[in-house]
């Protein structure tokens, strides 16, 4: 059983759909409305017992009514654009500091210096025995972070097309921000953000290279990973969410 509401027609002489005419519309979609008075329509829930375009159990994006165009909605669409932008946000920076963080943690335990995962207000930090490392050590440890945020992020940019062939809107908008805070995040802030917050992961990198040298290079991948969002990821995702 399928049920399709129409929200917000007929009211105070508003949004006019005509009885009739919806349920010839509907009929033509291969609507069965042997258990649906007349009553239930007038009202704007319609069960569709046998809906053609709903085998899949969605429905239509809009269906033709009276030569005008009312959205349907199915359950995984209630959901609003905002509601999905802001439980991607944060999933997104959840899946950052795991994966970021994460890469941190198995360089340390690999090595034999892991000391403390500490927290630090919305975010974590993993502590190492420094004065078991050597420079090279330390600068690899603080290397790996970003290293690993760049993979996971030119996978999914790979992925991007099958991941938008997925049904869920929710899905798609995690992995688009997921794929964001990936590729951008690393590069921005070693480039130009530690200088404001703290040196970070570059004081570790800079025992591998000057500091100089290092920024440079985040920022030509600053550039680039804004010119493969801008090409390869912002189309595809925006054609998929329009749909």
């Amino acid at each position: 059983m399928h049920i399709a509401l129409l929200w917000g027609i007929n009211i105070s002489g508003k949004n006019k759909v005509p009885m009739a005419n919806l349920k010839k519309s509907f009929e033509a979609l291969g609507w069965s409305h042997r258990h649906a008075p007349l009553a239930d329509i007038a009202g704007g829930t319609i069960p569709c017992e046998h809906l053609r375009c709903a085998v899949s159990g969605v429905l239509p994006p809009c269906i033709p009514v009276f030569g005008r165009k009312i959205k349907t909605f199915s359950g995984g669409q209630i959901m609003s654009k905002r509601t999905r932008q802001y439980i991607a946000i944060l999933a997104a920076l959840a899946a950052y500091y795991l994966v970021h963080e994460g890469a941190h943690l198995l360089y340390a335990l690999l090595t034999g210096v892991f000391k403390q995962i500490r927290l630090m207000g919305l975010g974590v930090q993993i502590d190492v025995c420094a004065e078991r490392m050597t420079d090279t050590q330390l600068g690899i440890f603080c290397l790996v972070g970003a290293l690993a945020t760049f993979c996971v992020g030119y996978l999914l940019t790979a992925l991007a097309k099958n991941i938008c062939c997925a049904q869920s809107k929710l899905l798609r908008a995690v992995l688009y921000y997921i794929t964001i805070a990936f590729l951008l995040l690393d590069p921005l802030y070693l480039s130009v953000l530690y200088g404001f917050f703290g040196g970070g992961d570059m004081n570790g990198i800079a025992l591998l290279c000057p500091e100089w040298a290092a920024r440079c290079l985040f920022g030509v991948l600053l550039l680039i990973n804004s010119l493969v969002f801008w090409k390869r990821i912002l189309p595809v995702y925006q054609q998929s969410f329009s749909e």
